[in-house]
C-alpha cells in the first residue's frame, strides 16, 4: 500500500458489512472494525435452532447458479446438499390450493393462471429491458389486473370458473407481494419491473444446514475483536469539502447510543433502507445529498414475516409440498378466536398464502406473509397469531383434527428497529437508478469517506444475499483502490435474465 493503513469503520454485521471487513483484511487493511447495533451477527441471515433441526428466521435459500458468489463459496465448502438441493426439482411433490370452505381447486385452473401470471410478468419485464415506459400506468399491481380482467373477458367459460380463476390470481399477487418484498403490488414499479437480474440455473437452492456456515466461512477471515456488538450508531459526521482523505485528519467521527465516539479515514454503512428511511435524517450531519434522499424516497421496502409450526408428526401426506390459501369473496368466514370488537380492522390472516413443507425438516410447516398484513400480525400477541393460523389451517384444509403443535415461532422484521422490514424493491415513486444513487459514496469516489453497502445499493440484485455480499466487496474495494492504485478486481459478472425460468419466487 501507499501509505499507513486507513482507520475503517463498516455499520452492520451483516452479510455485506462482514464481507466488506473480510475483503479489507485479505488486502492488508486491518485497522478495521465493525460496529453491531444488535447482540448478533448477521443482519437478515438468521439460522435458528428449532426443534431437531433449524430454521431460517431472514433468508432462507440461494437465488441462482450461474454467476453467484454465494452458491460458489457454499458449492466450495459442501454446503449444497447433492440431493433436492432445488426446491422446485421433485416431481413428487405436489401443492394444493383450497378456498376457504374446504375445497380443493382444481390443477387445470391453477395452471391457467399461473401461465398468465408468468407470461404477464416477462412482458413486464420489457419495459426496462426494452427502454419502454408504460402511459398508462406505474404500478405492477394495475397492470396486471387490467390485462387478467381481459383474460378473463375473452373466457367463453361459466362465471363459476372465472370467479374461481379471479380468487386463485389474487392469491397469486399476494404471494408477489413475499417474492417482491412490497407492501402491495399496487406500489410496485412497472418500470423498474425488469431491473432485477435473476442468476440462471437452479432458482431456489436450499443449503445442507442453513446459512450460518456460510457466515462462518467468511467470519473465519475476520479476528473476533473486530467486531463490537451493541454499538448502535446515532451519528455519522462527515465533511462535504473534496480534500483527500489523509490519516491525520480522519474525517468522519460517528456517535453511539452509549456516548462513545469513534473517529475514521472511511466508514462503510451496510443499514438496511428501511432503517435509513427512517433514520437518515437525523443520523447524518450534514444532512444526506437530496439526490440520495429523493432515492431512498424511491426504494421501497415492506415486510415479509414467517410462521413456523412444528408438530409431533406429519398429518399431511408424504408428496404434500404446501397447502395455500385461496380467498373466495363470495364465501363467508369468520373466526371464533377472534374479538369482533377488539380485532374488527386486524384481518391480516387473509393475507396468510398458506404453510409449506421444509426441506429436511419432515414435521415443520413454514407459512408467509407479506405486505400491511405483515406489520399487523406483528402486532399480536404469539398466542392470537397461533390461534389464527391453526384455525385457518384447519378451516382451509377441512380438516378440524390437525393437531396442536409442538413448537411455534414467527418473525417480526418491521417491528425490528434496527431493520424495519424484509428487503427492498422499486416503488411507484422511485426511478430506475435509485440503487446506484443510494450506492454513490461521499463526498465523491475520489474521496470517499462515507460508502454504501448491502442489498439495497445493488442495482440488480437487490432484495438477495449475494447482492448484499457483492455490495460490501465493492465498497472495500472502492476504498482499497484509493490507497493502491494499481489494485485491479473482477466482481462477479450479473448472469443475463432468464426469460423462460420466471417463476414465482420469493427472493428471501
Amino acid at each position: 500500500m501507499a501509505k499507513e493503513c486507513p482507520k475503517i469503520i463498516i455499520i452492520g454485521a451483516g452479510i455485506a458489512g462482514i464481507s466488506a471487513v473480510a475483503e479489507l483484511y485479505k488486502q492488508g487493511f486491518t485497522n478495521t472494525v465493525i460496529l453491531e447495533a444488535q447482540d448478533i451477527i448477521g443482519g437478515r441471515i438468521q439460522t435458528r435452532h428449532f426443534g431437531d433441526s433449524h430454521i431460517e428466521l431472514g433468508a432462507q435459500w440461494i437465488h441462482g447458479k450461474d454467476g453467484n458468489p454465494l452458491y460458489s463459496l457454499a458449492s466450495q465448502h459442501d454446503l449444497i446438499p447433492t440431493e433436492k438441493c432445488h426446491r422446485y426439482e421433485d416431481p413428487n411433490k405436489e401443492s394444493f390450493f383450497y378456498f376457504q370452505n374446504g375445497e380443493k381447486i382444481d390443477s387445470e385452473i391453477l395452471t391457467d393462471v399461473e401461465r398468465f401470471f408468468t407470461t404477464t410478468s416477462c412482458h413486464l419485464d420489457q419495459y426496462y429491458r426494452n427502454g419502454l415506459t408504460c402511459e398508462d400506468s406505474k404500478s405492477v399491481g394495475e397492470v396486471f389486473y387490467k390485462e387478467f380482467q381481459e383474460h378473463l373477458d375473452k373466457s367463453s367459460e361459466s362465471l363459476d370458473v372465472k370467479r374461481q380463476k379471479q380468487a386463485v390470481f389474487d392469491w397469486y399477487c399476494r404471494e408477489e407481494c413475499a417474492d417482491t418484498g412490497c407492501h402491495s403490488i399496487y406500489d410496485a414499479s412497472v418500470n423498474g419491473w425488469g431491473l432485477f437480474y435473476e442468476c440462471g440455473g437452479q432458482i431456489e437452492v436450499n443449503l445442507s444446514t442453513g446459512y450460518r456456515p456460510i457466515l462462518e466461512l467468511i467470519l473465519a477471515k475476520i479476528p473476533k475483536e473486530a467486531i463490537l456488538l451493541n454499538k448502535p450508531v446515532e451519528h455519522i459526521l462527515w465533511h462535504e469539502g473534496e480534500t483527500p482523505c489523509t490519516n491525520a485528519s480522519q474525517p468522519v467521527t460517528l456517535q453511539c447510543k452509549d456516548g462513545g465516539t469513534f473517529s475514521a479515514d472511511h466508514v462503510i454503512v451496510t443499514a438496511s433502507a428501511g432503517f435509513l428511511k427512517q433514520n437518515a435524517n437525523s443520523m447524518f450531519h450534514p444532512p444526506l445529498p437530496k439526490r440520495k434522499m429523493d432515492a431512498l424516497k424511491g426504494i421501497g421496502f415492506g415486510t415479509v414475516d414467517k410462521i413456523f409450526l412444528e408438530f409431533e408428526k406429519p398429518f399431511w401426506e408424504e408428496h404434500c409440498d404446501g397447502m395455500h390459501f385461496v380467498w373466495s369473496g363470495d364465501e363467508p368466514f369468520q373466526l371464533d378466536c377472534i374479538d369482533a370488537e377488539q380485532d374488527v380492522d386486524r384481518e391480516w390472516y387473509k393475507s396468510l398464502l398458506g404453510f409449506q413443507t421444509v426441506t429436511n425438516h419432515p414435521n415443520i410447516l413454514l407459512g408467509w406473509i407479506a405486505g400491511t398484513a405483515a406489520r399487523q400480525m406483528e402486532s399480536c400477541s404469539d398466542d392470537m397469531v397461533l390461534k389464527v393460523s391453526m384455525a385457518v389451517l384447519r378451516r382451509f384444509t377441512g380438516n378440524p383434527d390437525i393437531p396442536q403443535p409442538v413448537k411455534f415461532f414467527r418473525t417480526n422484521w418491521h417491528s425490528n428497529p434496527y431493520v424495519c422490514g424484509s428487503y427492498s424493491y422499486l416503488s411507484v415513486a422511485g426511478h430506475t437508478t435509485d440503487f446506484a444513487t443510494l450506492a454513490e459514496p461521499l463526498p465523491s469516489k475520489q474521496n470517499p469517506q462515507v460508502l454504501f453497502a448491502g442489498e439495497a445499493t445493488s442495482s440488480h440484485h437487490f432484495s438477495t444475499t449475494h447482492g448484499a455480499y457483492s455490495s460490501g466487496v465493492r465498497a472495500a474495494h472502492s476504498i482499497i483502490q484509493i490507497y493502491n492504485k494499481d489494485h485491479t478486481h473482477d466482481l462477479p459478472t450479473p448472469s443475463p435474465w432468464q426469460y423462460e425460468q420466471r417463476v414465482m419466487t420469493r427472493r428471501q
